[in-house]
């Protein structure tokens, strides 16, 4: 019988997410599931947590089924990029504010396509200005929800 790998990252990420699910669901069902207009509001955080438990159970089961390897660095490229990209995101955040939220998401998506995809420049700049702009019409011109504009006025 093969030992389970349980020190694997995923199968720890995969708990923690199951515990998260576990608790969503808990709270979901204590807000009414439907009512006499249709699905009430603990409807859709009721199929978010069975869904992300039953992916994370299926995520811990198969990395904790998969042999244990030598040594894993715990700071690879990869966690770097992802702090990075998180770092990023906290900048688009707060730049939001003071250029807008176009001007922001543009630049944000940029950075993501050319830094973490490594992707050419003129390609980031072109899947955020196409994605900036799909924002906007469907959020301000079809929603009619107000974007922030900052400084700028965009």
């Amino acid at each position: 019988m093969q030992k389970l790998n349980l020190k694997n990252g995923d199968v720890i990420s995969g708990a923690g997410l199951a515990a998260l699910g576990t608790y969503i669901i808990i709270q979901a069902v204590i807000w009414p599931y439907y009512d006499m207009n249709g699905p009430g509001p603990g409807f859709f955080p009721l199929w978010y947590g069975i869904l992300m438990v039953t992916l994370s159970l299926w995520l811990v089961i198969n990395a904790a089924r998969k042999p244990a390897t030598e040594t894993e660095p715990v700071f690879t490229v990869g966690v770097t990029r992802a702090l990075l990209v998180w770092a990023g995101f906290a900048v688009s955040l707060a730049l939001m504010g003071v250029i807008g939220f176009s001007a922001s998401f543009t630049l944000f998506t940029m950075f993501i396509v050319s830094y973490a995809l490594g992707r050419p420049l003129l390609t980031g700049f072109l899947t955020g200005a196409i994605s900036s702009a799909a924002f906007y019409v469907v959020f301000w011109v079809v929603l009619g929800v107000q974007l922030p504009t900052g400084y700028v006025g965009f």
